[in-house]
Formats: structure tokens, sequence, C-alpha cells
């Protein structure tokens, strides 16, 4: 049976240890970064993400106004702050594609030791204004260090290709809470990288989408090796194959089947809510 984890979010009144965070975004130019996606990364779960090396899921998101300002609601902790401004149709929640804007850069990470924003419960911390955004360009921003990551190929059980499906990575076998790392969607022939910001080892999972909840009828999902992919630091994990399923509701009321009989994905919480709890 399929087992469905609900989204937890938490309000002022339910949640003792929440504060808030507000700034505002520019872009080079000047212009507010209006209508872009914000991240807010756990610092206390891993490094901050980093472009062309890995991509982590952050663990609250919210959006900026037409003036580029934003407000979220977090518990208490030290944050890392992302942002997209998609002029793709991608999805909002993964990584850049070239001309879209995003904060931190390229040149931002070359800098040094990103900026952790530490948020105080039933406090509010204003970081002013972050200026300079400017747009990705996947051969210029492209990360030439080493990596270590994942590949492979996701496919149907009829053998076509999974395009655009992603993998996420977890780093418990139960594949509970949500993942660390998550892939680029997978190209026409299913093939996937999937990069991390450190080794270990990881269990896999795919999905259609970003997010949790009930799949949609058709979309795809499947887990991967059950005992884990272990990585070295640096190294790639090549020939890890993945067949992934179309999930399917059956027309009786309450028998929906799928091939994948593990937990999905958790939703990403809203600006509204916060990361739950570790």
């Amino acid at each position: 049976m399929l087992l469905v984890i609900p989204v937890l979010v938490f309000a002022w009144g339910e949640q003792e240890d929440v504060g808030t965070i507000t700034g505002r975004l520019f872009q080079k130019n000047g212009r507010p970064l209006a209508n872009a996606t914000v991240f807010l990364f756990d610092a206390s779960s891993g490094p901050p993400p980093t472009l062309g090396k890995y991509w982590r899921v952050p663990d609250v998101i919210a959006s900026t106004d037409d003036g580029g300002t934003f407000t979220m609601q977090a518990r208490q902790g030290r944050y890392y702050l992302g942002a997209i401004k998609r002029m793709s149709e991608m999805n909002p929640v993964g990584p850049p594609s070239t001309g879209d804007y995003v904060y931190p850069s390229h040149e931002d990470e070359t800098k040094g030791k990103l900026k952790a924003y530490r948020i105080v419960k039933w406090e509010s911390t204003n970081i002013g204004s972050i200026k300079g955004i400017i747009p990705f360009d996947s051969a210029k921003h492209l990360y030439r260090g080493p990596v270590s990551a994942i590949e492979g190929t996701i496919r149907l059980p009829d053998g076509k290709s999974a395009e655009d499906a992603i993998v996420f990575a977890y780093d418990n076998p139960d594949m509970a809470g949500n993942p660390r790392f998550v892939s680029d969607p997978a190209g026409k022939d299913g093939k996937y990288i999937l990069r991390l910001g450190k080794p270990g080892t990881y269990y896999l999972r795919v999905r259609g989408v970003y997010g949790g909840g009930m799949p949609a009828q058709g979309s795809i999902m499947g887990s991967g090796i059950p005992s884990g992919v272990t990585v070295s630091a640096g190294k790639t994990v090549k020939g890890i194959d993945i067949t992934g399923y179309a999930f399917e509701k059956n027309r009786e009321k309450g028998n929906e089947s799928g091939q994948d009989d593990s937990q999905p994905t958790r939703d990403i919480p809203r600006g509204s809510g916060v990361s739950r709890g570790k």
C-alpha cells in the first residue's frame, strides 16, 4: 500500500520556536527581482547549494512580490538563502537553467564561505537588500572541481526512457524526511546525473515531479538500489539504473496501485510554513 505522508505546516500559535526572516532582492541592473522563488536551506542538514556541483532540496520556499521583497517563517536555526527567477518553464524548485536569475551566483560562491542567516524564535530578522543578482550561464558558471555523483538511466518497464524524471537522494534507508539532494531532470535518453554535496551512502527515489502526496495519474515513480549507493569524495558511481513506473489509480474508490510501495517525497513547505523537525 502506498504510504502518503501529510504535509506538516505549523502556524505561529502552534510552534513556539518559529521566527521570521525578510529581505529584498535586486538584479544587477537595479531592478527588483520580482516574482522570484526564494529558498531557505537548513545549515544543520548540510552545505549550501553550489551551482553546477550539486543542488539541495530546500527546506522552506516562498516568493518575492513585485518589489522584490520576501518574508518567510522558519524554525529557529541557521539557514542559507537562495533564490531563482525563472526565465524558462522549469519547475520552480529545481536547479537553475541558463538565463535564470539566481542567487547565490558563481561569483558569490567563489568569494568565500557563504553567510548563514540566523532565525530567532518570536523575532523578525531583516537582512536588508541583496543586490547584483545576475543570470545563470551553464557554460560560464559550471563548477569545474571534483564532484561526488551518481549516474545512470531511468526507464519504464517497457524499456522506454523516462524523460524529465527526477532522482532524489536520501541519507536514510527509510527515505524519511526531506531528501538531501536532487538531480537535474533526466534527458530524452533517460540518463540522469545526481550530484551530491558530500560523500556517503544514499538511497534513491524517482519521481516525475517535486513534492509529495498522492501522485497524479501517470506520474513516474520508483526506487533505486535498496541497499543504498555508497559514493566516495570526488568520485562518480556509474551504471545505477532505475526502473520507474507510471502511477495508476484504479476506478474502484480507494484502490490505488503503483509499483513504488514506499513513501513518496514529502511536500516542500511554502513560506507560510516552517521547515520540519529533524
